[in-house]
């Protein structure tokens, strides 16, 4: 039997959740030499590549039909550029603010780490009145002012 050893660096990137799984992007975030990796990339471009994947009702739908988010990471360091820790948010749609989705989000992105001290959860549409992630049945229920 070959071990493997956990991964110890965080990943950041965007997701869906469809069918109570995590469909994502992911991006490795090291602790020296960062660059961040997914400037340009979004949840509407990068649809494409699933888009034949997860259909409804035999039917493909558009990029922000699935509840959806982002995750960002970022390395701290000290006044002698020594790294710290991580700071971590993840913007989500808020039918996904519950431990659940919480759970499998901090699973997938692998931030159980003890390098990431508090992971910060918001919903734009109740921080900023901004509906950027907000999935078609929370749009449907009224849950997003227009």
């Amino acid at each position: 039997m070959i071990l493997k050893e956990a991964p110890s660096l965080p990943y950041e990137g965007y997701f869906w959740i469809i069918d109570d799984k995590v469909v994502g992007i992911t991006s490795e975030v090291p602790r020296y030499n960062y660059t961040y990796s997914l400037n340009g990339k979004t949840h509407k471009n990068t649809w494409s590549k699933f888009i034949d994947d997860y259909l409804v009702d035999d039917k493909k739908v558009e990029w922000d039909y699935f509840p959806r988010g982002r995750v960002m990471v970022d390395p701290e360091y000290d006044f002698d550029g020594k790294f710290e820790e991580y700071s971590c948010i993840v913007f989500l749609d808020k039918c996904l603010n519950n431990e659940h989705y919480k759970q499998m989000i901090v699973d997938y992105y692998n931030l159980d780490l003890k390098t990431i001290h508090r992971v910060k959860w918001s919903m734009l549409s109740e921080r900023a009145g901004i509906d950027h992630y907000t999935c078609h049945n929370c749009r449907k229920q009224g849950d997003v002012d227009d």
